[in-house]
């Protein structure tokens, strides 16, 4: 029985022990453990709450993708200050200590912190601005990614091999990043080929461009364009530009793949040839025989 008040006084004093006392308010163990404890539990109950929240927001007033996540970024950061705020309090550590912190906290991680600092704001101006939103289609180095989250430092893509890029939100602000759904999710693209100069050019047009409308997830408007691009050195060279509808990354992939299976079948019907590159040569035989025989070699005649 002694032992076990000798743990339980041990444990008290040790839960009452001071660590440091501010503004005359002691700070103790034990407050500083109630106040993570509310702290992890506040920060788990927000999640939750603002994921059935922003559901129940979405069902009800139809919210998009960004829209969604939008809302749900604003709305986590907003219960997690309170949740700080309210661990602060239970833990008697004044929020006047954080001015004291943060003057030393800067001498020591102003220069090194200037990168995060800089991400930082870039995400506040993309969530703000929003040049690009979630469910976005962009261009990141030629490949076609989709944006999955913006974070307060780095903004994450997928691609359409299932590879996450993580870009930091600077390098967004500062450089040139296309986006093909920025209004909605309608890609204007094409696709290149070149015919046979024997080609009857007068029936490509109407074949080709009446077969296009024919896939079901080509739009008829904006129409689809044939254009004869250039008199190339084999062949004459075209590209069909038309727009689609994506809803993943794989969409733009697979419609171009589509196009190009079937102006391969329509060549072959109407035999229309695809070219090979073409060169002509030229051998210098007079040259080479006087190299070899000598310049005044008589040759038999025929």
């Amino acid at each position: 029985m002694n032992f076990k008040n000798e743990v339980f006084n041990s444990f008290s004093d040790i839960w009452r022990l001071s660590i440091v006392s501010v503004e005359g308010k002691p700070i103790t163990v034990g407050s500083i453990v109630i106040g993570l404890f509310f702290l992890i539990l506040g920060i788990y109950l927000s999640k939750k709450f603002v994921k059935k929240f922003v559901d129940f927001s979405s069902d009800k007033f139809n919210l998009d993708k960004s829209s969604k996540y939008l809302l749900e970024l604003i709305l986590f950061y907003l219960s997690l200050s309170i949740v700080v705020l309210f661990s602060l309090k239970l833990a008697n550590i004044p929020i006047t200590i954080f001015t004291l912190l943060g003057g030393a906290v800067a001498i020591g991680l102003g220069f090194g912190s200037q990168t995060i600092i800089n991400n930082f704001l870039s995400g506040l101006v993309i969530i703000l601005e929003r040049p690009i939103k979630v469910g976005d289609f962009v261009n990141n180095d030629g490949i076609l990614s989709e944006v999955e989250s913006i974070g307060l430092r780095s903004t994450k893509l997928k691609s359409f091999g299932n590879q996450h890029v993580f870009i930091p939100n600077s390098k967004i602000i500062d450089s040139q990043l296309v986006n093909y759904t920025y209004k909605n999710n309608i890609v204007r693209t094409g696709v290149n080929f070149g015919i046979s100069y024997n080609t009857d050019i007068g029936i490509i047009g109407d074949v080709i461009l009446t077969s296009l409308k024919k896939h079901n997830k080509i739009l008829s408007s904006p129409n689809p364009k044939l254009i004869f691009i250039n008199f190339g050195d084999s062949s004459l060279d075209f590209r069909i530009e038309f727009s689609l509808k994506i809803n993943n990354v794989d969409d733009k992939r697979f419609i171009e793949s589509d196009v190009r299976y079937m102006l391969f079948s329509l060549f072959k019907k109407h035999n229309i040839s695809i070219p090979f590159p073409q060169r002509d040569l030229h051998i210098n035989y007079v040259k080479k025989i006087d190299e070899t025989l000598g310049p005044n070699t008589q040759l038999p005649s025929s």
